[in-house]
This record gives C-alpha cells, structure tokens and sequence, in this order.
C-alpha cells in the first residue's frame, strides 16, 4: 500500500507547533509499515497555496497512490479533487472542526464557500474520519453522511506526556488566545483564586493576550509563547490542573485536554465540543462548567479538595483514556479501517 498525506497545517521550522496532529497521523502510519508521503504547505499567502496545489497535483499524477488522506478538507482538498480526475485513488477526509464548521468569525461568503466544498469532497470521498464521537453526530446532522470513522487525532505519544500526578495547585492554560478560546475567563478565574494556589502558567499568543496580562498584571504569572510539543509536554509535568474554557464552535476534539489528562493534571472546562467524550460521567459535574462563574466556582472548588484527592481524580482520568486515546492504539484502529478501504480498491 502506498499513500500520500496532503495537508495545509504541518510543523516546520517557523511553526514547529503548526498541525502536530498530522505529523502524528504520518508517523502513526509509517510505525506501521506504510509507504507514506507527505505533500504540505511550506509558504503562506496566494503563492504558498499555489505551490502546494501544483505540488500536491503532480504529486498524484505521477506517483500512483492508492490512498490520500486529506487533512483540514476545505483548504487542501481541491487538487485532490482535480487528480481523481485522472487517476484512480481511495479518497481519505480528516475533519478536524472549521472546516467542516467555520468559525463565527469568518464572512457568510467564506463560510458558504467551505462548506460548498466539504459537501463536493464528500460526495467524492471513499472514507470520511473525524476525531470524536461528538464531531461525529454533529457532522451526520449537518451533512449527507452516516458512516464517519472515529480517529482522535493521532492520538498521544505515551513518551512525550508522561503520568505524574501530583495533586499540587499549579495550573496551566495552553492555546491560542482567541477570545472563544476562553484565555480571558481563564484569567479571571486564576485572579479570583488566587489566594488557593501555588502557580499559573500561561503559553499562546493571539489578540486577546494583553487583555490576559492587563487582568493579571498584579501577580507573578508566568508567560511563554506558543511552544513545540515537546516544550508543552514538560509544562504540563510541571503543572496540576489545566485550564480548558473553550467556547469555540469549531472544536472538534480537544486533543490538548487529553495531553494534559497523560501528563498527570485534571483539566477543568468548559461544556463544549467533545469534552463529554473525553471526561468520565462521574466526573463531569466536577469539571465541567456551563458559565464562565461556574467556572471560577469549580476551579476553587478543585483547589479546595486535598492532595490525596486530587492525585486520585488525576489518576482515574488517565485510567480511562490511556487505552482509547494512546497514539499506537489510535495509529492501530486507523490503519485497520484504511486497509478494508483499500481491500476494495479494482484496479482496472
């Protein structure tokens, strides 16, 4: 079996942060023994896109694929499409959330224009893989599609976030500061806990990062910019609890939370995407918050809790997702399910 992951997200030297979860998809496959190429974008900008379509085109012309695995479908689908055309190769669509959904933000005529072309490459995949149960009903509601493969992500190298649970009171928040990824609220609720913790770490960059240092510029927070994986990955060792408040519509799994349940912390989120996925029922009423107060409420709550209590939460989370959400497994279910696509290739 051949095949070619396309892409438009893919770390790089600038960005070694840039579509990890792609990176980890391609490695997933290649630990399995699959001859797999890569065709990603390198520059940004009209002219980035250009090359990687051209790219991207001949790469299919030419190379005889029998499969090709979309990443981030409405911006790097179209010279997929075009090939087919030409050749005959299995179409692969990994959804990962405002492509499939986008965001509030964007114009009605971009989000017209995505969702135009979710639809055709649907119409034209062999196999559609979304990274939750939660992203997957959703997708079912919202397009002509019923037979969605559960993937999350590529899952998490074991290696990299290791479990260390130590039930202490320094918390952590991680991710693009966009407003509807919740850094504000996140702020607030150290601010109003303040008393009740060790430490606060806070790593993104994005517009809503000086409102972030305005609300905590009276108190010793630590700050860092966007970091490779393996930076984050020592962060969350450091660290006890994550704070996750996402109110983005286009979440579609929340890998991060994941990562940081591997490393050892408790995250505390918000009631969105597919956090019910991620968190045991039992739990959820713990931490999972409807409102930014509630929040701040259950994030006191939390720190008000004991060591040994925390340490136990801690290490249930990691019990119940180091099977489901571990990369080998994750890597293992994928390549299974391409290999019954590919038992009905016909090559003519």
């Amino acid at each position: 079996m051949k095949l070619l992951v396309v892409s438009n997200m893919y770390p790089n030297e600038r960005k070694p942060y840039w579509g990890t979860f792609v990176k980890a998809c391609v490695d997933g496959y290649i630990r399995e023994g699959v001859v797999t190429d890569i065709s990603v974008i390198s520059d940004s900008g009209i002219k980035g896109y250009l090359k990687f379509y051209i790219a991207t085109f001949l790469k299919l012309l030419f190379g005889r694929y029998d499969v090709v695995h979309v990443h981030y479908v409405t911006h790097s689908v179209p010279p997929v499409l075009l090939a087919r055309i030409f050749r005959k190769f299995k179409i692969v669509l990994n959804f990962h959330g405002s492509d499939a959904f986008p965001e509030a933000t964007e114009g009605k005529r971009r989000r017209a224009v995505k969702r135009r072309i979710s639809n055709l490459a649907i119409k034209f995949s062999d196999l559609v893989v979304v990274p939750s149960e939660y992203f997957r009903l959703k997708m079912n509601a919202s397009y002509d599609l019923n037979n969605a493969f559960v993937s999350p992500s590529g899952g998490v190298d074991v290696n990299l976030f290791e479990f260390s649970a130590n039930g202490g009171k320094k918390v952590l928040f991680a991710g693009r500061m966009l407003h509807e990824k919740g850094p504000v609220i996140a702020a607030n609720a150290v601010k109003a806990c303040w008393v009740d913790l060790d430490a606060a770490t806070f790593i993104g960059d994005g517009p809503e990062k000086q409102n972030v240092v305005d609300i905590l510029s009276s108190l010793p927070i630590t700050y860092f910019d966007l970091l490779p994986h393996a930076e984050l990955a020592k962060n969350m060792a450091l660290h006890d609890i994550f704070l996750f408040p996402s109110t983005r519509e286009g979440e579609s799994l929340g890998l991060v939370i994941i990562e940081s349940i591997f490393s050892g912390m408790i995250p505390l989120v918000m009631d969105n995407g597919a956090v019910k996925d991620i968190i045991p029922k039992k739990y959820h009423e713990l931490l999972i918050a409807n409102s930014s107060k509630q929040f701040d409420l259950k994030l006191s709550r939390l720190l008000g809790m004991d060591m040994a209590s925390r340490v136990a939460v801690a290490t249930d989370l990691y019990e119940f997702s180091s099977y489901k959400f571990s990369r080998d497994s994750v890597s293992i279910k994928l390549l299974e399910r391409v290999r019954l696509l590919i038992s009905e290739v016909d090559y003519e």
